[in-house]
Parts: C-alpha cells; sequence; structure tokens
C-alpha cells in the first residue's frame, strides 16, 4: 500500500492515489493533459504489482519484501 501510494502521490500528472487493501482496488485521479491511464499501470508494474493487464515486471516482484509480494500475505 505505502510503496504504491508514495510513488504515484509524488507522480507529476496524479493528483490522489490510495489503494484499498480489503478490496484490492486502487483509486487514482489523475490529469489525462499530463498522465496517462497505461502509465499509471506501468508504474505500478514497475514497483512489483499487475495492474489491469499489465503483468507486474519480474524483476521487481523479486525485489519486494515476502510479505509484500503478490500473495505474501496469505
Amino acid at each position: 500500500k505505502h510503496r504504491i501510494e508514495e510513488k504515484l502521490n509524488y507522480t507529476a500528472g496524479i493528483k490522489f492515489a490510495e489503494l484499498n487493501l480489503q478490496n484490492k482496488v486502487l483509486e487514482v485521479k489523475f490529469n489525462p493533459q499530463k498522465i496517462s491511464l497505461d502509465e499509471i499501470r506501468t508504474i505500478v508494474s514497475e514497483i512489483g504489482y499487475s495492474a489491469d493487464d499489465v503483468k507486474a515486471v519480474p524483476e521487481a516482484v523479486q525485489k519486494l519484501p515476502a510479505c509484500c509480494k503478490p500473495g505474501g500475505m496469505k
């Protein structure tokens, strides 16, 4: 949650980003003239998480702590 929100909230063009851990929904308010939805998905994938149809970058997933890897909270 912290990694995703911090990265997105400090990205130009993004006004607000909040991840709801219970329903696993990321809410992002952004200026489409400054950043695209595809760019946001790419940023999330580069952090180590999949975003819609954009798969997580495997190298980024490996860098995540065990607790923060997809499925790590089980």
